[in-house]
């Protein structure tokens, strides 16, 4: 396989990785507003941290290094707190 073949192959990997990350932000959207509807508050510290051992415990399986699942499910979790943060605010504006 030719160097630019393995780049095809990484870019179409970094895609699909984007489009699994629209669809997570997407869903935290939803629990968003079933967090307003429904009264409980955005942050969570121990489902975060259940998460945060699920990702550890998952690159441990794949031979992932644990730092970097680790850096990634929080910039995952921090994303979705914002977005969750924002729509509660725009609900405020309507």
């Amino acid at each position: 396989m030719s160097l630019e073949e393995f780049r095809n192959e990484i870019r179409d990997i970094d895609l699909k990785i984007f489009d699994l990350i629209k669809e997570r932000l997407d869903i935290a959207k939803k629990i968003g507003f079933y967090k307003k509807e429904h009264k409980y508050p955005v942050r969570n510290v121990k489902v975060e941290e259940k998460v945060i051992e699920r990702a550890k415990d998952h690159a441990v399986y794949l031979g992932i290094p644990t730092e970097l699942a680790t850096k990634v499910i929080r910039l995952l979790i921090d994303y979705s707190v914002r977005i969750q943060l924002q729509n509660w605010s725009n609900s405020l504006n309507d």
